[in-house]
Parts: C-alpha cells; structure tokens; sequence
C-alpha cells in the first residue's frame, strides 16, 4: 500500500507552543469537506485531555471542544516523517493500522517524496488477519515486556500484542532471547572492526552468527533488524576468506537472504542492502591495496 497524506505539519512552524497550536488547527480546518470529514473520524484517543499540553491550552486559549478532539487526533494518529522531527503526516488509511510488537507488515517512508509512505508484508497474511506495524524504533523494540509496554505509553495505550500477552515458560524463553541478543549486540560494539585483523573479523563473525540465530528465533518480532546482521556476516567473512582463513559458512548465501528480505520489505531496506555492498566491494579492494605495497 502506498499513500500520500490527509494532512501535513511542519513542525518548524513555530517555536511557540500557542502559535503551533493555532496553526495546526488552521490546517486542519482547511482541509476540504470530504478530508475533514475523514480526519474527524480517525481515532481520538481521549487519554490525551488528561496531557499537560492539552490542559495547557484548553485553559490558555479557551478551544472549542472540537478543536481540542483535531489536537487529539494528530496526538493519537500523526507520525514524524523524517529523523529530526521536521514535519508530522496524518494519513487516513495508514494512520488505521495499530500496533504490534510481533508484526506482520513494515513502513517506508520513501527518501525521494518524504511524505508518501509505503507499508508491506513482512511475512504471509491470511486472509481476514489484522495488518500490523511497530510503532517505535527497532532499538525499542528490542527492549523485554515491560520497557516496550512503558514506551507505548508514549501512544496511550498499554500493549496487549500476541507476544506482550505471552505467559509462563513462552514468556520466560521470549524476554531470555532478548536479553541474550542485546548482550551479543553490546559485544558486537566492543568488538575492534579492523579489517586487517584476523581476531578482530573471527569475533565479529562468532557475534554475528549468534545475533542472527537469536533473530531467527524470535521471527517477525525483529525481523527489520536481520538484513543489517546478514550483510555484515556477509562483509566479515569475505574478508576473512581474503585473509585466506577457513570459514565454514557460505557469505554468498547470506548476501541472498538479505537481498530477498530487502527486496520484501521495502525501499529503506534495498537502500541499505547497497551500503553494505558499497563498503564491502570498497573495504575489499583498499585491503587489496595494502596487501600489493
């Protein structure tokens, strides 16, 4: 699914909350009749009046009750853009689909036009299944039940995903698995990334493989992280085979399943996919260089 946004705001406005505030409700009031109308029904999520801001300027500016409900609406349904916060999207289908922290479909924003987004399926969906997306970062997403349901707060509502509601031994193996692949990933970033060094790169590869067999076994729940492990167990073991060390896994094949992946869920993926061609093919042939003086 591709779609353009019901509403645009640019966050850079003002720097003032009150202005902010008046502009936004005149963007929302210039939406033409049938837009207005789809906005208005989007989700209202009325933990929202409860929020400082929202007191703030019920008070401040004496809103209607009406302008008050279009705030909440972009608080419940608006999602940033772009990495600095620049601009928030109001998107009428987009903004319908809720929140899993095991999903079934993943978001692009394409680079090229920075507000059309894109959501495609991570995995098979039956037929009448609900399509799912993460709401937070990949690095939220890692974190055990607690912390993630503390984080979607943030959405004001506490998490009752297939995977938040596991229980007992199921749960117990789920919060192990993560706890065990943020101990490799903190490894993996201790680890020297000197492409000279032999015990640098074996290292690098042992982490890898243990991120990726963690990520295997937690499936869709990270499945946005895996391609990134792929290609850099990719990169390591080209590497080492330079160094004429004997490596038991094919790189070749896990440059494939990245590339499938990448291909699946969606443009940000295929464009990292590349970087990591680019930096190996150029840390390759730099090594190559050195190797020749």
């Amino acid at each position: 699914m591709k779609e353009k946004p019901l509403l645009v705001i640019d966050n850079n406005k003002s720097e003032n909350y009150d202005d902010w505030c008046d502009y936004v409700i005149g963007q929302i009031e210039e939406l033409n009749t049938d837009d207005l109308k789809i906005y208005a029904n989007l989700a209202d999520n009325e933990m929202f009046k409860k929020t400082s801001e929202l007191l703030y300027i019920k008070f401040k500016k004496n809103y209607s009750e009406e302008k008050l409900k279009f705030l909440r609406i972009l608080r419940t349904n608006g999602i940033n853009t772009d990495d600095e916060g620049k601009s928030t999207c109001v998107y009428s289908k987009f903004s319908l689909l809720n929140h899993s922290c095991a999903p079934n479909a993943m978001r692009n924003i394409e680079e090229k036009d920075a507000v059309e987004v894109t959501v495609t399926a991570a995995r098979d969906i039956l037929k009448g299944e609900e399509i799912s997306i993460k709401y937070f970062s990949q690095e939220l997403a890692a974190l055990n039940r607690e912390k993630r349901r503390m984080k979607l707060l943030n959405w004001g509502f506490k998490c009752s995903c297939e995977i938040c509601n596991l229980d007992g031994e199921d749960l117990k193996k789920n919060e192990e698995t993560r706890e065990a692949l943020a101990a490799a990933k903190e490894d993996l970033k201790k680890c020297p990334t000197d492409a000279g060094d032999v015990r640098s790169l074996a290292g690098q590869r042992k982490l890898e493989l243990n991120i990726i067999g963690f990520l295997r076994e937690l499936k869709t729940q990270l499945v946005a992280e895996m391609p990134d492990h792929l290609m850099a167990l990719h990169h390591v073991l080209k590497l080492l085979k330079k160094h004429n060390q004997k490596v038991e896994e094919n790189h070749e094949q896990f440059r494939q399943e990245a590339l499938e992946l990448s291909n699946k869920l969606g443009s940000m993926f295929v464009s990292e996919f590349e970087f990591w061609d680019r930096l190996t093919n150029k840390t390759l042939g730099a090594f190559q260089a050195r190797r020749k003086k």
